[in-house]
């Protein structure tokens, strides 16, 4: 059987002294002898690979016409959240870390415009005084949590404050909604965690929610390491302090609205079951 070598980079004296080396253009010997054209799609390990597949999927009818539509949502709303909670350097808090801020805005799941938003600094009980460490991390000072309320009581403002715009019991007509975050940690370890040590019952809401990451994935081909990897990636400007709860918010608001854009249907993508998120092995508490 001949052999030959095709090589995209310069030619080397190696290679052009050798018999089986061609000057013949790419696309001309790939038609000669029958080779189909393959994409330059990033490589996926197969495990990472099947992670990524069927967690939503590309409305095509929006993405074809060339006019950068936003893809029809099988959502009303997006209500994107990112916590901040107290933190040390190298080591891991004790007796448990606390949430710090609690933002969420809510995005309109057909223009993906922001509706509302719900914003709270969270006062931390168990250890109270912040770290230098969480301070330079969050940009969250003492003064801002002193003299705010305990998780408990801020999560049934935000129960409130979900029922007075219909998502939870309606009045008006029941509306789909579910929660955007970037990564499993905000849903499926730190609420969680907080939760199983004051004895809180969780509301069932909090057990399902789109893993940006994970979705990010499914459209690009590639599972992201980080918020500003995808912002780099889509081509926007990242706004405000890294870390800080509500500008991060507002950075995963943006990758939603382009990955519309660019066509991609969202679907949850991580469940929350006995304090396990599907598919981990070990449970966060309890």
């Amino acid at each position: 059987m001949s052999r030959c070598f095709v090589s995209c980079d310069r030619p080397t004296t190696r290679y052009t002294n050798s018999p089986y080396f061609t000057t013949v253009p790419l696309w001309k010997l790939s038609r000669k002898i029958g080779l189909k054209r393959v994409s330059s799609r990033r490589f996926l390990s197969a495990k990472r690979m099947k992670r990524c597949e069927n967690i939503g999927r590309r409305d095509r009818n929006s993405a074809l016409d060339g006019r950068n539509l936003i893809a029809q949502q099988k959502f009303d709303y997006f209500l994107v959240l990112d916590f901040e909670a107290t933190c040390e350097q190298y080591t891991k808090i004790q007796p448990i870390q606390e949430i710090i801020e609690f933002p969420v805005v809510r995005l309109c799941g057909k223009s993906f415009s922001e509706v509302d938003r719900f914003h709270r600094y969270v006062r931390p009980t168990e250890r109270p005084q912040l770290t230098p460490f969480c301070t330079n991390l969050t940009g969250i000072v003492q003064g801002m949590v002193d003299d705010q309320l305990p998780v408990t009581n801020v999560l049934s403002e935000f129960h409130r404050w979900l029922i007075e715009r219909d998502l939870v019991n309606p009045k008006s007509g029941e509306k789909t909604w579910t929660f955007v975050t970037c990564g499993d940690w905000d849903l499926g370890t730190m609420l969680p965690s907080e939760a199983n040590f004051w004895q809180l019952q969780l509301p069932s809401y909090f057990s399902e929610w789109i893993n940006l990451k994970k979705a990010f994935c499914d459209a690009k081909g590639y599972f992201p390491n980080s918020l500003m990897q995808m912002l780099n990636d889509l081509q926007i400007a990242h706004v405000g302090q890294l870390h800080s709860g509500i500008d991060d918010v507002l950075n995963i608001c943006a990758i939603l609205k382009q990955l519309a854009k660019e066509g991609y249907q969202f679907e949850n993508t991580s469940y929350l079951k006995k304090g396990v998120v599907k598919g981990q092995k070990a449970p966060f508490f309890g």
